[in-house]
């Protein structure tokens, strides 16, 4: 029954810092019976201390809001356990996310790079995952294409992408997610790759990715 279900997970009660979130996987993994708390819980975005949210995006998985922190534009990620499909809201469900939220933490911790969107921050709450991040002014890649694009501009985009793909690579990652949404335009005119969400360490077992831009072979 679910009732035995929540015996054996743990519930996150109030927004935790990513180092703990391992605690919480490592229960699930070992069946380590834990208690369960109901309570409400603090909305994570309170203890960023930012202002003057406004949304400036939205995918599968996460909504992106523009904010200010530190009298700086940055952007706030949030990616939400509680989804359209009600199977997450189970506890069972919300530590796989929370596993997979764990892992892009963990991969965009590990990157500094001009042409790899910066992380500041990052929360996990009972109800999400929060990361601070640094704003694109410019927007994203497939805006710019449709826009329209000089012959400089994408030998320019191409360089940087290259040496953003290399520089993951020499660290044992890949992104599986490249496309044009996911490039990102930083306020300098580089750009930001972003969106580490399907990534992962040496290589991958999964289909992923966005339909529009998988190889039909692949699929």
């Amino acid at each position: 029954s679910i009732n035995e279900i929540y015996k054996n997970y743990h519930f996150i009660k109030k927004p935790i810092h990513i180092k703990k979130a391992n605690n919480i996987i490592d229960i699930y993994i070992n069946n380590i019976p834990a208690s369960i708390n109901f309570i409400k819980s603090i909305n994570p975005i309170d203890c960023l201390n930012t202002t003057k949210h406004i949304k400036i995006g939205e995918g599968g998985f996460s909504e992106c809001y523009k904010c200010l922190h530190d009298n700086i534009f940055k952007v706030i990620k949030i990616i939400s356990y509680n989804m359209k499909d009600k199977r997450n809201n189970l506890c069972v469900n919300k530590i796989d996310i929370i596993k997979n939220n764990n892992n892009e933490i963990i991969i965009m911790k590990q990157l500094k790079h001009p042409f790899i969107i910066n992380v500041y921050k990052n929360i996990i709450g009972y109800n999400s995952t929060i990361i601070l991040m640094e704003y694109a002014l410019l927007g994203d890649l497939f805006d710019k294409i449709h826009n329209g694009l000089t012959n400089e501009q994408i030998k320019s985009i191409l360089l940087q992408l290259s040496e953003a793909l290399q520089y993951i690579h020499s660290k044992n990652i890949i992104h599986r997610d490249i496309k044009p949404e996911n490039i990102l335009i930083g306020n300098d005119g580089n750009i930001r790759l972003s969106d580490f969400g399907f990534s992962c360490f040496n290589k991958g077992k999964t289909l992923c990715g966005t339909i529009d831009y998988i190889a039909p072979e692949i699929i």
